[in-house]
């Protein structure tokens, strides 16, 4: 298998208190990847170290909380956190993050609607939903990706921010009653109009 550390659908799992660290491993892809209900409390996924991990964490479906003093560690120039609704093989329920936390999201933050379904299997909804609430955004950019045959009327970025420091521009995402400030030279806080 290309990931390590695998959450199947409808199953439920809470990773507290420590941290998985990717090893140099040529067949490691996503070093997490979740298609069930997970929770992150003070955890943290790092794959700073490891060249081959193309993605620390992608979620496909189900639900992702980071809490507490929660990270995802991106390698150098590679993918963090990777928010996807990839409805194939029955998971059309789609993939709820929610990030409140106090710890650090690093490398490029990706955000898709991957949908290769035939017209008539097509799904109506982008059922991709981002909420940041918190954390420390040390990401190079946010990449939306829809696949091209979706209607333009349904490419629909459920990105919702209401806090947290980021090194890039956040405004594209950011609540209509937030604002992102520019904090210093290097990062913008997004706090409440």
């Amino acid at each position: 298998s290309s990931m390590g550390l695998r959450v199947q659908q409808t199953s439920t799992a809470k990773f507290m208190n420590g941290t998985l660290k990717a090893a140099d491993y040529k067949d490691l892809k996503q070093v997490v990847h979740t298609y069930g209900n997970v929770t992150f409390q003070d955890f943290t996924v790092d794959a700073t170290e490891d060249s081959y991990a193309q993605t620390a964490y992608e979620v496909d479906n189900g639900t992702l909380k980071m809490l507490g003093n929660s990270s995802i560690l991106a390698y150098p120039g590679n993918t963090g956190l990777y928010v996807a609704f990839w409805p194939r093989n029955g998971y059309i329920d789609g993939t709820t993050v929610t990030v409140d936390t106090t710890g650090k999201i690093t490398g490029k933050l990706v955000y898709e609607w991957d949908d290769k379904a035939t017209d008539s299997e097509q799904q109506k909804e982008n059922r991709a939903v981002l909420n940041i609430v918190n954390g420390n955004f040390d990401i190079t950019e946010i990449e939306t990706l829809f696949t091209d045959s979706i209607p333009s009327e349904l490419k629909v970025t459920k990105i919702t921010i209401t806090g947290g420091t980021y090194a890039i521009d956040p405004t594209a995402y950011v609540a209509d009653t937030h604002i992102a400030r520019k904090d210093s030279d290097t990062k913008f806080v997004v706090v409440e109009k």
